[in-house]
This record gives C-alpha cells, structure tokens and sequence, in this order.
C-alpha cells in the first residue's frame, strides 16, 4: 500500500547510482523517471530533484545532493521524498536512523518505487531499516569481492582502475572477436613527457623549472589543466614507471605492460629526488636570466642578479653584484661568451665519454650487498611457504633483512648518480641549444664551470667613453661603469673537473 494520495506535498526525488564510468547518466535517468511517475500517483508536487551520479553511498567521499537535500528536509521546504529504492538513498544505518528522526520530526512522507516505506509507524520504520541493514550487508560483500578481484590482478600483473599517465588501456580480443580483457599501452607522448622530465631532473634541472616548460607547452596531465611540482614528482617516483605491480602500496611483483623508464634511470631519478639534502627552490618567479645567481663577484664573492636597462638608455642589461653593488656588466654578451663556451665544450668528441661512466666499484659493491639481503627474504618467504618456518620468524628475518636491503640500495642510486648530460653532449648541440629549456641550461652551466666578473679597470675612469647608444657617458659613484663597456677579460672562467661534476650532481 502506497502513501495516501489524497494529501498534497511538496516532494523532493533523490537519485543515486554508484557507477557510471561513461558519465551518460542514464542510470540515474530512469530513476527519476520512476520517481515523478511515482509522486504524480500520489498527487505530491515535485519541487526539486537531488542527483548524485557516479557516487558511492558507502564510501567516506562526500555526496553534495545528498547534504543539499538533507538541509533542505530539515529546514521544513519540503514535507515529502521519492526515492527508487532505500538503498539508493543510503546503504548505511546511522545515516538512515537520521531520516528516521527527521521524519519523525517534521512529519515528512517517504515514497519508494521498491514498496512501501511508512516512516509514521512502527512497522513502516523496521521496514526501512531492514532493508538498510540489508543494503549494508550488499555492499559489505561487494567490497569484499572486489578487494579480492584487485589482489588477484595485482598477482598477475594486470592493470586495475583508470589507466595512469603514460599509458593508455587497450581491449583485447581472441581470434573469434570475443573479449579477453584489457592491457595498458604506453602512450607516446605522455611518456616522452615522462623521459624528458626524468633527463631534466638527472641533469640537475629544478623540478619548477621542469613543471613551467611542461606548461607552456600546453602538454597537460591527465584529469587537471596544468602541472604542479607535486604532480611530477608524484609521477617520476612511481614503480609502475619500470613496469612494477604495487598494491595496497607495495611492489607486488612485475607488471603486464612496457615500462617507460630503465632501471637504471629510474634509480638516480628516485635518489634525487629522496635525497634529504635536496633543498627545494625558494618561493616565487623562476630565474629570469641565464646567470642569475651562478656568476659571482670577485670583489665579494657575492652572486650576480639581473637588471633591466634604465628608460633613460644609458646602459643596457645588466648583471651587478647583488650584496655590495661592486661592480656591473652587460649581459648580453656574458650570456653569449658563456654560451659559446659551454656550446664548444659540449661538442667536443672527448665530452660524451666523460659524463658516460661506468659503474664504479662503490656502485658495483652496494648492488651486490643489496642483491644478496633481496636474495636471503626471498629464501626465507619460501621457506615460509614451505612449512620451514614460521610466521614469527619470517617476521624477525623480515626486519632484519628489509632494511639493510634498503639501506644499500640507497648507498646503490647515490653512488650511481651521473650529471646525465650525454644527451647534449652532441655535435649538433649548437643547432639544438636554443631549444633546451632555460632552468636545464643553467644547471648544465652550474655542472660545468664557474663563472667570475672582475670589476671595470681602474683605466676606464680616465677614458672619455661613448655609450652603446652613441652618447657619451661619464663615470661617478652613483655610475661606477659607465657606458657598460663590454671586455672579455672581465669574465673569468673556471672548468669544473670530473670529480666536481658528479658531486654537484
């Protein structure tokens, strides 16, 4: 027996289904389709209708319609619900229990297209709670059955969820047209995205300056419209990277699609990125110039920043000293002296075989002290499998073991770690050097050399002087350089040797 309909109430109809990955909202579509049909039975007035689509009633995640029509129950602007069934409404019994306070309250009518639903008495109200008790016991087993389906393609290697940057998913079919299951693919662009991340980082690159090249290039991730540092991070530092199965944040065991990355690589990008020395970029803009803060004064030992020219022209760019104001030079043809400087090094033959090193004995030495305490867990898991041991003492050899591994594969990646420059240790680097984004010039400038400015000669204050523009300018305190006169000599270069390369790194 339905509601009365002899009484006249303004309704809400509240819709909910769990799933909708196609975002078509058909599902939610019919039952608000049966709910009005419902409600115009019954001679109630429908003032508003509540929608969540594709939202879980038992996960923790919020449910905006829901809350909406909550308020708006318990402020008195409607006197009666239509729902498709209860547990569309909700699967939980404490959130049940407050529509049945609120009915009680308020006097509001519930309607359900499932049967009837008489919050007004008693047997209407264990009614209700039956079913909620019954949806929760659903969705319990639901829970449970999928927790399951993921741990098992966990062990096998297979994808699960929405596919992640990188990739793209895949359907695949047997000879005869019928479907198998899905596979993940790398998706070309979104991986060279990840690769040239990865070079930039090793390289020495800020992990901002990485993120502000991704997006001016317009190339965003997946789900947002831009790039953060946490993004990149994020997803540099993820094991699927070198086709690794995690589950419930933990490696698994190998996973069903291509990496992206080699182990080795992805070891140096993980050190680096852990690394607890690593300090991050201070806030605001990224270095404008290509020297900011890597030339120094010889007076004070004190960085140089730029400046821009006066509106009265009388000087050009500029970098100056930035603690004491000691001395300033044109910087246009510092960038162009240390450019051409760095281009000639990177282009040299004898380059490329520098920055490629092989493993050291240190390397060589922390990856087989971590192999052999890998080696002697997976001995001892077998022996657990196998009824040798126990689950106490799997546990003791398990943490004793598990660190020392860790600990020298830590020892492994640092050791490892190499400038990662070989890349543009190319003949072509002068055609391709334009193109390599500011914050990776300067760390491949800061790996390679070190960069003084000597302030102006004393002779230049006695020289009468013509400016770039074609006036004449003279020096003073307040104007210490003058017409920014551009000598060579002033530039004093010092190249970093191989050592120094890899501790910068």
């Amino acid at each position: 027996m339905l509601p009365s309909p002899t009484v006249a109430r303004n309704a809400a109809v509240y819709a909910r289904i769990s799933s909708d990955p196609n975002g078509t909202a058909l599902g939610v579509g019919r039952q608000i389709d049966d709910c009005q049909a419902l409600a115009a039975r019954l001679g109630w007035h429908v003032r508003q209708v509540f929608t969540d689509n594709d939202c879980s009633a038992t996960s923790r995640k919020p449910r905006p319609q829901y809350d909406k029509m909550m308020a708006a129950l318990r402020a008195g602007h409607l006197d009666a619900l239509v729902v498709w069934d209860v547990d569309r409404l909700t699967r939980s019994p404490r959130e049940l229990e407050d529509i049945v306070d609120l009915a009680e309250q308020h006097g509001f009518e519930l309607a359900s297209v499932g049967g009837e639903i008489d919050l007004a008495t008693p047997q209407g109200r264990l009614t209700a709670r039956i079913k909620g008790s019954v949806g929760k016991h659903e969705a319990e087993q639901i829970s449970t059955r999928a927790c399951r389906k993921a741990a098992e393609r966990a062990a096998a290697g297979a994808p699960s969820g929405r596919p992640s940057y990188g990739w793209r998913r895949e359907q695949v079919y047997d000879d005869q047209g019928r479907r198998l299951g899905c596979r993940d693919v790398i998706h070309p662009e979104q991986a060279r995205v990840i690769r040239e991340s990865a070079a930039a980082v090793l390289a020495g690159e800020s992990l901002r300056s990485v993120v502000a090249g991704i997006n001016a290039r317009g190339e965003a991730p997946l789900h947002t419209d831009s790039w953060s540092t946490s993004a990149l991070r994020g997803i540099l530092l993820r094991e699927r990277n070198v086709g690794l199965r995690v589950h419930r944040g933990q490696v698994v065991g190998p996973a069903t699609w291509e990496p992206i990355l080699d182990d080795s690589t992805f070891a140096r990008v993980t050190a680096v990125l852990t690394d607890p020395s690593r300090r991050n970029s201070p806030p605001g803009a990224a270095p404008r110039y290509l020297l900011s803060g890597l030339a120094r004064c010889s007076v004070c030992d004190g960085p140089l920043r730029g400046l821009l020219a006066g509106r009265d022209h009388r000087t050009t760019d500029s970098y100056i000293c930035q603690e004491g104001a000691h001395l300033r030079i044109s910087r246009p043809p510092v960038d162009d002296v240390i450019t051409g400087l760095v281009i000639a090094r990177l282009a040299a033959p004898e380059t490329a075989a520098a920055f490629t090193r092989a493993d050291s004995t240190e390397t060589q030495e922390a990856r087989k002290q971590a192999d052999d305490a890998r080696a002697r867990l997976d001995l001892a898991a077998d022996s657990y499998a196998a009824g040798e041991i126990d689950a106490r003492q799997l546990a003791r050899i398990t943490a004793r073991l598990r660190p020392e591994a860790e600990r020298w594969e830590r020892l492994a990646r640092a050791a490892a770690t190499d400038p990662d420059l070989d890349d543009l240790a190319t003949p072509d680097i002068a055609r391709r050097w334009a193109q390599v984004p500011l914050g990776r010039q300067r760390a491949v400038i800061a790996r390679l050399l070190e960069i003084t400015v000597l302030p102006v000669p004393s002779r230049w204050h006695t020289e009468p002087r013509t400016g770039l523009d074609g006036r004449a300018c003279a020096a003073s305190a307040e104007h210490p350089c003058g017409c920014q006169r551009f000598d060579p000599a002033r530039v004093v270069v010092r190249w970093r040797s191989e050592a120094e390369h890899a501790s910068s790194a």
